[in-house]
């Protein structure tokens, strides 16, 4: 059964998905799919971002809390979808072609000379995760449209991870199945707490969310030297622009735990004893009041 294209009817669609095989899909390796479309859709972004933002700075906010919550609970399922698409069939693979745990298990599932990882459902959620990239960027826009702060890290982050997932696809990076369900894992919980803090609570897991995002970073850091590792040690790891790739994966990884330590240092740095001083002065003011 040819596979390669998109399925025209919806009994195929489970046999697409299930024998879904990303060598083979034009929308994952072929010009102008995998350079132009991304290319035009950050592009549109930036323009949003900046001109958007020009045009609302003379307006009234707009609010629109019910399609707000419909929007972050959507893509909490879409995050969770995900996780389970892609996390599951990985997990199954590895139980039954590479145990019992060994050094040459981590080498097959970190370089995946088989181009086992390749073929199956797991790709196909990971061709969903790719296309998700360009939904995520609704974020963004419902900010502009609050007038909510559109801080460097958002728009750099939406933009770069766009760029990169489509590059890593495309090249079909065998570690990319593992950034993107650890991303995919963390934005279930990001999002979800989006949806709980927009009905007016304020989860006070809040700031673990951001020590999440950092230890994501440190692993896709990790992940990225480990494949390095076997590549240049002359090890078989099929892969296209290995160095472009490295390179890439370090910069963007390394930048993101800088941006992101940044901002938890900025929002939960302080002392306790500060926080106590704090608190002690706000009681003493209310008091004065």
């Amino acid at each position: 059964m040819d596979v390669s294209g998109v399925p025209d009817m919806y009994s195929s669609a489970y046999n697409f998905m299930m024998y879904f095989d990303g060598s083979k899909q034009p929308v994952m390796h072929d010009y102008p799919w995998t350079f132009v479309v991304p290319g035009t859709a950050i592009v549109l972004y930036l323009i949003m971002v900046f001109g958007l933002q020009r045009w609302m700075r003379d307006r009234q906010p707009l609010e629109f809390p019910v399609l707000l919550r419909l929007w972050n609970l959507f893509m909490t399922i879409l995050a969770f979808t995900m996780l389970t698409g892609l996390a599951v069939p990985i997990l199954i693979n590895i139980y039954k072609n590479y145990l019992p745990l060994s050094l040459n298990t981590i080498y097959m599932v970190t370089c995946s000379p088989d181009y086992k990882i390749w073929i199956g459902p797991q790709v196909f959620w990971g061709w969903i995760f790719a296309w998700s990239k360009f939904v995520e960027m609704g974020d963004t826009l419902f900010l502009i449209l609050r007038k909510k702060p559109v801080i460097f890290l958002h728009w750099y982050h939406h933009t770069t991870v766009l760029a990169y997932t489509w590059f890593s696809i495309s090249v079909m990076n065998p570690t990319s199945g593992f950034f993107a369900s650890v991303n995919a894992f963390v934005h279930v919980w990001l999002y979800y707490y989006y949806y709980i803090a927009d009905r007016g609570y304020r989860p006070f897991w809040g700031r673990y969310l951001t020590l999440a995002q950092l230890i994501q970073m440190v692993f896709g850091f990790g992940v990225s030297l480990l494949w390095a590792y076997y590549y240049f040690s002359g090890a078989v790891c099929p892969q296209k622009y290995p160095l472009t790739l490295v390179g890439c994966t370090m910069a963007l990884y390394g930048s993101y735990f800088f941006l992101f330590f940044v901002m938890y240092m900025q929002r939960w740095g302080e002392s306790t004893e500060r926080k106590k001083q704090h608190k002690k002065e706000g009681e003493s003011r209310n008091k004065i009041d």
